[in-house]
């Protein structure tokens, strides 16, 4: 049984471990976030990166 209230470790590699033994988990998820978020737009997922370099090509 998982204890939701036992210590966990908090180093950084401990970190590290957790992610990348869960890396398919992180991109499947984010992948779902970022598809949700721009389905049905014109630009799509390409807004979401040239609107911020168009800003910081800005002066």
């Amino acid at each position: 049984m998982i204890n939701p209230h036992a210590q966990h470790p908090t180093s950084l590699t401990a970190l590290a471990h957790s992610l990348l033994r869960h890396r398919d988990l992180i991109a499947q998820m984010t992948r779902r976030e970022v598809m949700g978020r721009y389905r049905g737009s014109i630009m799509g997922m390409a807004w979401s990166f040239f609107n911020p370099a168009g800003c910081r090509s800005l002066p």
